[in-house]
Order: C-alpha cells, then structure tokens, then sequence
C-alpha cells in the first residue's frame, strides 16, 4: 500500500478502476466492502473517483458475470471521458 499511495501522490489519477474483491478492499482500506455491493456506483476514495468490476478471470470462471463486466468498462470509459482535462 506504500507504494500506491506514493503513485497516486506522483500521478493524481483522475480515475482508478478497481478489479476484484482484493484489490477493492486493499484500495478502500476496509475488509467488509466487495465487488457485489459497490459495482454500479462511483465512489469517492481518497478524493478519487472510483469505480470497481470484477477480476477477469472470476468472469472467465462465472461467464453468467459478462454483462456486468461489460457494462462497468463502459462505465468507466464514460467517466474518463467527463473527467479528463480538455486538450
């Protein structure tokens, strides 16, 4: 975690994409939250905007999880494009 907060310092994302239980739990420092429950929804960490998917390979093991893959790519294409800085 060291590490990551001292790249979110360096780069200031203007999105971070979390994929998988671990990396949820690891980015939003708390062991209860999970994919299941946040997925949908923007979530401020750290005075980031974050969205959250699950892993590829949960999705190549559960293929009924597709669509919800899908549709949180989509999601966060969208949100990088209302964030991003204008050229």
């Amino acid at each position: 975690m060291n590490h990551l907060e001292g790249q979110l310092q360096a780069k200031k994302p203007k999105v971070v994409f979390c994929m998988g239980n671990i990396a949820v739990q690891s980015f939003f420092q708390n062991q209860e939250v999970d994919v299941k429950s946040l997925r949908g929804t923007i979530q401020q960490v750290r005075g980031i905007p974050t969205l959250v998917a699950y892993h590829p390979l949960a999705v190549r093991r559960r293929p009924n999880l597709w669509s919800y893959f899908a549709k949180d790519w989509h999601d966060l294409a969208k949100l990088y494009n209302q964030t991003k800085d204008p050229i």
